[in-house]
């Protein structure tokens, strides 16, 4: 006599779209924004004009937009039974992996030389970090901010367009970039965004932590972090001990309103989202506008 077959259990997750959708559209969102940034970063590094107003912007809304994409993907993954990757790149790449280092290419935009503060590696959300010997040091040291916008942007290279990866300039344009910075005073439009990017609020602050240690307990799950990646210091460890501090004073209420109205005029267009749409959106208005790099 036959023995009864094993019982069968199917083991599924409850399948959420809306919040698989949800997720994606955020990442796309995201992603947009790190595409102009490595424009804007190209077209520094290559001659060609960058506009510092909008970099701010898409600074201060990449931020936003890489803690709504770890949020995302900590909600998907709650309707798992196990945790899977959200993948990227046609299934190749763990996007929280990804995200992890695709920011490193701002390092080579020249915010030293304009505003006092750097951008480290491994900073998926933007912490400006105040330079060793401090902010006013590093001003005096390097080209002050005096005379407003000149050249734009526009340090010299050697006209290579040589790269090594996303918003990598060559190497030679590199040992260039730092010392032939046009001097520039800090224009009034781009004050409040200084601020804004500067300023983390407790609430902020608790997000970027948990968030940052989501991501080195992501990193430890893939097991494809090398021992030195492992090692590496995040650029939130930096700025919890050298937060950068924006000393400009911001434009007075109507002076403000006076530089709102002509930034209007030039078809100047923020990029701070309250959500992927509204980045979406904008991205698609910056895209058309008159701030690209050409």
């Amino acid at each position: 006599m036959m023995g009864s077959a094993p019982p069968v259990f199917i083991v599924s997750h409850t399948y959420d779209s809306e919040s698989e959708t949800k997720t994606l559209a955020s990442m796309v969102a995201r992603e947009q924004l790190v595409h102009f940034l490595d424009e804007s970063v190209k077209a520094c590094t290559e001659s060609r004009p960058w506009q510092p107003l909008q970099v701010l912007r898409a600074l201060k809304a990449v931020r936003s937009a890489t803690l709504e994409v770890v949020a995302n993907i900590i909600k998907w993954r709650e309707s798992l039974v196990q945790p899977e990757v959200f993948p990227w790149n046609g299934n190749k790449e763990n996007y929280l992996i990804k995200l992890t280092r695709d920011l490193d290419f701002l390092r080579y935009l020249p915010i030293k030389e304009y505003y006092g503060f750097t951008l480290a590696a491994k900073n998926p959300f933007v912490l400006a970090i105040s330079v060793k010997t401090g902010s006013a040091a590093a001003a005096a040291s390097g080209p002050k901010l005096g005379g407003r916008g000149v050249g734009r942007g526009r340090p010299e290279s050697n006209g290579s367009s040589a790269r090594t990866g996303r918003g990598v300039p060559s190497r030679s344009n590199m040992k260039k970039l730092a010392g032939t910075i046009e001097p520039r005073r800090t224009p009034a439009e781009e004050v409040p965004l200084l601020h804004a990017l500067a300023t983390v609020d407790d609430e902020e602050r608790m997000r970027i932590e948990a968030a940052v240690q989501y991501l080195r307990e992501e990193q430890e799950r893939s097991g494809t972090a090398s021992a030195h990646e492992k090692a590496s210091p995040w650029a939130l460890d930096m700025w919890l001990k050298r937060p950068y501090r924006c000393m400009d004073r911001e434009p007075r209420p109507h002076q403000q309103r006076r530089d709102e109205r002509a930034s209007s005029e030039r078809d100047v267009t923020g990029l701070e989202p309250s959500s992927s749409a509204a980045q979406a959106e904008t991205m698609a208005t910056v895209d058309g506008g008159d701030g690209g790099d050409g």
